[in-house]
């Protein structure tokens, strides 16, 4: 019920000076801000504004006092208010236009104290599943270019049955990519044309086998699909945990596997970047057991330059099968990727590249060649990481805003990891998601050892500024839902 104190029938005139001011005053009696918290006070004031909706004492439609004027009741930076309001906009809460009021939007649907279900049509789906990229963000009129130049410029002897490893120009130009980005120990000779990185590691898998590999060591928590993908190679998989530093390399000594699979740059889910310790480590478990290391780099071009180490296969070309793709940075339907199969794989993985589907499209691979060499390719990456470390800012901005929720998931990559409470469910927290319109991945469904502490995986690749928002917005929604349910009295803001 809406407070007796801002009852529209009582109140001035809320277009005169009066009006405005007596409508701020009430108002802000049911906000607050704690200035002794360590949390910022636009975040504090966001969520009493958020409350005073729920609890009907902002109504859709309602005009919201103006910046400078809620400021001045608050006795608050004007910044401040401005930042709550743009985020509350951003959200969906509020609707702004330049030169027009604030007002609550009409049809919001934030979360109801009473428990009324105001969830969005399950027609408005936004996937926030982590691993996605931008698919607007594929630059058609570049591939389209490239595609005609490769087809005008492709000899016609290379129409025919060619080395399945793929053409020579695409394995240079790849491998000089490699070399110059990564620090892969990479020449024309070295490099194989694969359908992308989940086509390399069961080319790799094969290659483990035929080289009398019994098990496969894991990374756990991982991708619950990459792990039926890799289970489906054959080999027994044996999960082995990761910590902050990486995989767990005395777990994996204890796991009697001498082959590994493993993310190193970008860990998934977690966003752990392997940290030199821990690589030199591993190298040397590989080296003691006369052991291989598959390396998945896929998330090797969105890391900030500081935080970016080389390839783990740099100086272990004998130990270390380098697996890449373009799925994230153009899209996963082009199918185009690459590998450098460690020198004792070499011969088995090229045969069983030639067993399984004799060589990829040959235009593809001429298109990306000339991509690259034009310098086209790494302007696009320039320009995809700009909008991606943008849109990742707005997730970390939107994610803290939740009390006790801790965002992770390192510096790069295209999601987050996000901590829940102890005793949270992150399970149930999904499925209320789900309901709610927004798709998310509970960290325990990507675990089998069940070590980890409840976490939400939340990809922030594929949907736009608005779309990412509002999805945000929704999941925040259900969690509040679940929390009310569990503890009505906690239903509210906290007010300074």
């Amino acid at each position: 019920m809406a407070d007796p104190a801002i009852d529209r029938a009582t109140t001035p005139d809320a277009g005169s000076r009066i009006g405005r001011e007596a409508r701020a005053a009430s108002l802000a009696l049911h906000l607050g801000v704690d200035r002794s918290s360590d949390r910022p006070l636009w975040v504090q004031l966001r969520e009493s504004l958020v409350g005073a909706v729920e609890q009907e004492v902002l109504r859709p439609g309602d005009v919201l006092p103006s910046t400078r004027v809620l400021a001045d009741e608050l006795g608050l930076a004007r910044s401040t208010v401005v930042e709550a309001y743009a985020q509350l906009s951003a959200e969906g809460w509020f609707t702004a236009k330049r030169g027009s009021e604030t007002r609550v939007a009409v049809g919001n649907q934030g979360a109801s104290p009473a428990g009324e279900d105001r969830r969005p049509p399950m027609a408005d789906l936004i996937d926030l599943r982590p691993g996605l990229p931008d698919l607007r963000g594929f630059p058609r009129s570049l591939w389209r270019a490239a595609l005609v130049d490769a087809v005008t410029q492709t000899a016609t002897r290379d129409l025919g049955y060619l080395d399945p490893a793929g053409l020579p120009l695409f394995r240079e130009v790849v491998a000089a990519h490699l070399r110059r980005t990564r620090g892969v120990a990479a020449t024309s000779d070295t490099v194989v044309a694969t359908h992308g990185v989940v086509q390399g590691q069961h080319l790799a898998i094969r290659a483990l086998t035929a080289s009398g590999h019994t098990r496969l060591a894991v990374e756990d928590p991982l991708n619950a699909t990459l792990r039926r993908l890799l289970a489906q190679g054959g080999l027994p998989l044996v999960a082995v945990p990761v910590d902050r530093e990486g995989i767990d390399v005395d777990a994996l000594a204890r796991s009697g596997a001498r082959a590994v699979v493993v993310t190193a740059a970008h860990q998934y889910p977690t966003g752990v970047t392997m940290t030199a310790r821990r690589r030199a480590a591993l190298l040397a478990w590989a080296r003691d057991v006369d052991g291989q290391i598959v390396e998945d780099d896929y998330a090797a071009e969105f890391q900030l330059a500081e935080d970016r180490l080389p390839a783990l296969q740099h100086g272990s070309a004998d130990r270390v099968t380098y697996l890449g793709s373009a799925s994230k940075t153009l899209a996963p339907g082009v199918r185009l990727g690459w590998a450098v199969p460690s020198g004792p794989l070499a011969v088995a993985f090229r045969a069983e590249k030639l067993a399984a589907d004799h060589g990829n499209p040959v235009f593809d691979q001429v298109a990306f060649a000339l991509l690259v060499r034009s310098g086209r390719y790494q302007r696009h990456l320039r320009a995809q990481w700009a909008r991606y470390r943008r849109r990742r800012e707005l997730a970390v901005r939107l994610l803290e805003a939740e009390r006790g929720w801790r965002v992770d998931g390192g510096t790069g990559g295209l999601h987050l990891w996000v901590e829940l409470p102890d005793g949270v469910d992150d399970e149930e927290v999904a499925a209320a998601a789900r309901r709610w319109g927004v798709v998310v991945s509970a960290g325990s469904s990507l675990t089998v050892l069940g070590h980890c502490r409840p976490h939400l995986a939340i990809g922030y690749g594929a949907p736009s500024d608005a779309e990412l928002a509002e999805g945000v917005r929704r999941l925040r929604s259900a969690a509040a839902g679940l929390a009310a349910s569990a503890h009505p009295s906690a239903l509210g803001p906290t007010l300074g």
